[in-house]
Parts: C-alpha cells; sequence; structure tokens
C-alpha cells in the first residue's frame, strides 16, 4: 500500500522542525519515514491499509486537541507535526508499558531475540522502567496451531498483522481474533489446526515472538547464522529466498523481497520445506560398488569408474545409455549434462521430465510465462484452464488476489473445483478433456450478439464478462495440458486469447523446467529449443562443441 503513490499533487508539512514535500494523501507516517525520522509502529504493514490498532505511532499535531496515530492520518499542506516532543515521547512511552504490562520476560529464550521490533522499540522509545506491580496475564503455551506453527498468547500484542493478512493478502482467514478486552486473543477458527498454504508469512511479519515456527524453535539465535540468498526451487515460481545456516545446516528460510515475483512473501513450501536438506539418509560422499557392497570412496576414484562404465557401454551401443537431469539445477549444469550426452557419449536419451507431458510442436519453448508475474495483478479478466493455482503455483495466487480486491473478474474452466472456486466470478466444470468445448462456446458466443440474463456460469454470461476484457489473462495448467483434450483446448485458448489481444500463459513444469528445457536437457531438443532432427541444428551444436 504505497501512500506516495495516490496522487501527482504535492503538499509541504513540517515534521519536527524538518520541512517535508510528499504527494498529497501519504500518511504523517509515511512522510515522517520519507524525512529520516523513525516513528515506533506495530500494526501497520506496508502491504496492508492502515488500521491504527497499536496506537504506538503516536504524533503531536499543532492546531489538533489530542495526539493522532501517524500510520491513519493523512499529511495536510502546511501541518506542523511533533514526533519527539514531550507529549508526543509521553504518548508513545505509555502505549509500550501498557503494552509491556502483560509481555514476559521471554527475551532469553524468545526466538525473536536479536530481531524484534518490540525490541527495539522499548529501548528506542520507551520508557526507562515500569509501574505495573500487578501479576501478569497467563496463557499455557505454547499451542500448536498446526505442523510448522506455534502461538505463544502472553507473547501477543494484539496487531492483528497475522489476521489481517489471512484475510486480506493470502484470502484464507486462517487465524482470527477472539474476545474482548482483557481476554482478547489470536486463535484459529473453533481451535482447529491453521488451514493456509502462506501460514510461514505471519511468522516473518509479527512484531513479537507470539508466532514462531515449530521447526526453528530454539534451535538458533540471529547472530549465530550466516544468511545466504538464494532462489525457492520447489515450483516455477523462482521467489526470491533467504537461507539461515547454523554450522553447515540449514536452520530456517525465509522470504526475501523481489517485487517482481514473490514481493515479500513465500508459499509455505518455501517456507518450511528444508527439512530433507537435513535428512540422516542424505548421501555425504559417493559411493562404489565393490564385492557387492556400496562403499565410500573419493570423487575422483567415484568419477573415473562412471566415466569408464560410460565409455564401455558407448562402445557397444550409445543407445543403451540414458539420464536423467532436474529441475532443481542451473542452466549451466543442466547445459554440460546434456553436453556430455550429446558430444562425448553420442546419444540424445536424456530429458529432465518424469511426468505425464504434452508433445505438442514447440510448446516446450512456450513453458512458463509470456507476461511478467507483477502485471498478473493488474488484470480485469483472469480465466484459468485446468490450473490450482494455490497448489501449484502459489504465489501466483497472491497476485490474482490482489486483481480481485481491485474488481478484476475470475473464471475457472476444468474438471475440478480448485479451493480458490470461492474468489470466481464465473465456473464452467467440464469433464475430463471437455475444456476445449467449453472455451469453443464461449468463443461462439463472443461472436454473436451479447445475450442478456443467464446464470453466472453459463458460457453466455461468461462470454459477456471476457468480451470486456481490457488486460485479460489466460492460464493453462497441467490439468489441461496433460489431459485427454490437451492439444485441443490449448488451441482453443489460443483462439480465445488471439481474440483477446493476450497470449495463453503455459503454467506447468516444476522449479528450472524452464531452464532445464531451454538448456537442451529433452531428447528432441538441443540447446535454444532447435530440434534435434534438424540437421542445420545439429551443425550448428557440433561446430561449437568441436
Amino acid at each position: 500500500m504505497a501512500d506516495e503513490r495516490r496522487s501527482t499533487t504535492l503538499i509541504t508539512l513540517t515534521i519536527d522542525g524538518k520541512q517535508v514535500t510528499v504527494p498529497a494523501g501519504t500518511t504523517v507516517y509515511h512522510a515522517a519515514r520519507h524525512a529520516g525520522i523513525e516513528v515506533p509502529v506495530f500494526c501497520y504493514h506496508d502491504r496492508m491499509p492502515p488500521i491504527g490498532a497499536c496506537r504506538v505511532c503516536l504524533v503531536q499535531v499543532e492546531k489538533m486537541p489530542r495526539l493522532q496515530t501517524s500510520c491513519t492520518l493523512p499529511a495536510q499542506d502546511g501541518m506542523v507535526v511533533h514526533v519527539s516532543s514531550p507529549e508526543a515521547k509521553a504518548g508513545q512511552e505509555a502505549i509500550l508499558e501498557f503494552l509491556l504490562a502483560n509481555h514476559p520476560l521471554d527475551c532469553p529464550i524468545c526466538d525473536k531475540g536479536g530481531e524484534c521490533p518490540l525490541q527495539d522499540f522499548t529501548f528506542q522509545f520507551g520508557p526507562g522502567q515500569s509501574r505495573f506491580v500487578q501479576e501478569k496475564r497467563d496463557f499455557p503455551k505454547p499451542i500448536p496451531l498446526g505442523p510448522v506453527l506455534t502461538l505463544d498468547r502472553e507473547r501477543c500484542i494484539l496487531c492483528w498483522r497475522c489476521v489481517r493478512f489471512g484475510d486480506i493478502i493470502a484470502g484464507d482467514h486462517a487465524l482470527e481474533g477472539f474476545d474482548r478486552g482483557f481476554a482478547s486473543q489470536i486463535n484459529t477458527a473453533f481451535a482447529r489446526p491453521a488451514h493456509s498454504k502462506f501460514i510461514g508469512n505471519t511468522i516473518q511479519i509479527c512484531p513479537v515472538g507470539a508466532l514462531t515456527s515449530t521447526t526453528y524453535r530454539f534451535r538458533s539465535r540471529p547472530w549465530d547464522t550466516r544468511t545466504v540468498s538464494s532462489v525457492c526451487t520447489h515450483c516455477a515460481c523462482g521467489c526470491a529466498m533467504q537461507i539461515d545456516v547454523r554450522g553447515n545446516e540449514v536452520v530456517r528460510t525465509r522470504a526475501r523481497e523481489n517485487p517482481a515475483v514473490n514481493d515479500i512473501w513465500l508459499c509455505d513450501l518455501g517456507w518450511f520445506g528444508y527439512d530433507y536438506l537435513n535428512d540422516a539418509g542424505r548421501l555425504t560422499t559417493p559411493l562404489v560398488r565393490k564385492n557387492g557392497e556400496l562403499v565410500p570412496a573419493p570423487w575422483e576414484d567415484a568419477l573415473r569408474v562412471v566415466a569408464q562404465k560410460l565409455v564401455a557401454v558407448r562402445a557397444k551401443d550409445p543407445a543403451r545409455i540414458g539420464g536423467i537431469g532436474g529441475a532443481r539445477t542451473t542452466n549451466e549444469e543442466n547445459y554440460l549434462f546434456q553436453k556430455v550426452f550429446r558430444a562425448i557419449l553420442r546419444t540424445s536419451n536424456l530429458d529432465h521430465r518424469v511426468d505425464v507431458h504434452p508433445a505438442g510442436a514447440g510448446l516446450c519453448a512456450r513453458w512458463g510465462m509470456a507476461s511478467a508475474v507483477e502485471d498478473v495483478e493488474k488484470a480485469d479478466v483472469i480465466l484459468l484452464a485446468g490450473l490450482d493455482l494455490t497448489e501449484e503455483f502459489p504465489i501466483i495466487w497472491l497476485r490474482v488476489k490482489k486483481a480481485l480486491d481491485s474488481g478484476a473478474a475470475l473464471v475457472i474452466v476444468g474438471p475440478r473445483r480448485p479451493e480458490i472456486a470461492p474468489y470466481a466470478r464465473h465456473q464452467i466444470l467440464t469433464a475430463a478433456g471437455g475444456e476445449a468445448a467449453a472455451v469453443r462456446e464461449i468463443l461462439a458466443r463472443m461472436d454473436g450478439a451479447p445475450e442478456p440474463g443467464s446464470e453466472a456460469n453459463h458460457p453466455a454470461a461468461v462470454a459477456r464478462t471476457v468480451r470486456a476484457a481490457k488486460r485479460p489473462v489466460i492460464m493453462a495448467g497441467r490439468l489441461t495440458l496433460e489431459g485427454p483434450g490437451g492439444p485441443g483446448a490449448l488451441a482453443a485458448l489460443e483462439d480465445l486469447a488471439a481474440k483477446l489481444g493476450t497470449r495463453v500463459e503455459i503454467m506447468r513444469g516444476k522449479g528450472n523446467d524452464t531452464g532445464a528445457a531451454l538448456a537442451g536437457v529433452l531428447p528432441d531438443r538441443l540447446p535454444g529449443f532447435g530440434a534435434v532432427a534438424d540437421a542445420a541444428v545439429r551443425a550448428a551444436a557440433e561446430q561449437v562443441w568441436g
């Protein structure tokens, strides 16, 4: 929620004696940040609208009778604001004192210790001591909210960030607020396990240690780990992430900001899907079979054995050699992998796919999205064919959700009802392989005269919505592409896309599937998607490889 982008009209106000010029509509909090003046805040998050729940961002505004919450107050031209006046500081100290009244002194054992906004703001803006002498509020702890999320209600300051994330960003309403006043608390509905594919993000945006990761809990401190920037390879979104390593062990993964892909979020597979890295069953050294048993061996010995055996098989029949690359490896590794097979072992018996896949001519060259991920949230009509976004490409759903919040229409076509179906304006349920006929019917009704009335899920109603699209997005998923009518469905979708002036987004593959295909780890394609059957393409590759 970038307040600064709301208007091109500029206003000037004074904050702590400093003149600040910002666009009209900017909040006082953002204006202060723009001027380099820090204001404490807990409830506000810049990806969600302001709510003014924590009250710690109090500032004094001249000509206003009482302190104001800066995160909800629009800046006005000529306004004079005091963040550090005695009155403002007294208000900030009072709110922090109230928050700390029932907050346990768990800092030495709290996972948030060392990266806790409450700690930092207490030192910077809080009172030097507390006047609270009564017994603190006590809750049984911890409460598991699912297999990966743990809640400590004593630490919760009721900022509502976690609840609002589920309501506004993810749309899954995983956490709720219960009771009132002194008894207020966060929990799941009916105390059931949290149902969300994005619950890890609530841990990251929690300003205290109330929500913690079950897999990371009590395992490390921020200053004991080194952080490495990386990219998630679980699905084809390629989300930016941070990996926290203690010694040689991965102890935590977190979202890393990338506005073009995942913004600041990760799905739970990215958040918690690293346990295999530390599995005791993973190989830590090459193994060579001797006398019928696999025994550890140095890398050079193992590579020598592999090379000798491959050369021996090549001498008899190269077609007996096959290789499977992977979607979790880099483009460079995949390129070298296929080069070894083609230039040295003289075979194209290799692939990186282990699932069913369509064999349409040139389809592999179109894997992935033709448009930018961030552009999805600007669409006004989004049509999904055989695609379960929250299951296959969760981060893309967050972009779609943003578009829906701005008034976009969601159209779902396919044989299954995905989790996000309640958000759809239209859904056409088909038999397996029936997507082509459904899309063709929509096309036919778009060409005819507009039909009034009809139910929401009738092709005529869908045609009206799609016909009016100015920024359409069409996504085809595996269920359609790999189904019995895959080629026909893709052809129908491409005709629809051409009519609307857009392209079909081929939403399939995992990790770096597109990179592996581009690098040539396919039986019928050389690097760059050139056909193996094309003599000119083969000759060009042979010239490069020598």
